[in-house]
């Protein structure tokens, strides 16, 4: 996968919660912090075990606290994404 966007990560937070996010667009919850999204820490290691899955990029479960809302996970991934290139 040469490219992981919002709308990725939405759809894969989805998945792992069981229920979709607030109806606001991806693009308007995307500094939002992942608690205020609902997002607890469980799922949030769910979510990075399924972007890993899908993207073959590897998030360390010791990184997952510091990727507080979908913009930090958004950028890390694709940073991840770019060295792998």
């Amino acid at each position: 996968m040469s490219e992981f966007t919002l709308d990725d990560l939405f759809r894969i937070i989805s998945s792992a919660t069981g229920e979709p996010l607030d109806s606001a667009s991806p693009e308007e919850l995307q500094n939002t912090a992942f608690g205020e999204l609902g997002v607890d820490s469980l799922a949030l290691l769910e979510t990075a075990t399924r972007v890993e899955l899908e993207t073959g990029v590897t998030i360390q479960d010791s990184e997952v606290p510091r990727l507080e809302c979908p913009r930090s996970f958004l950028d890390y991934v694709t940073e991840r994404l770019k060295e792998a290139v």
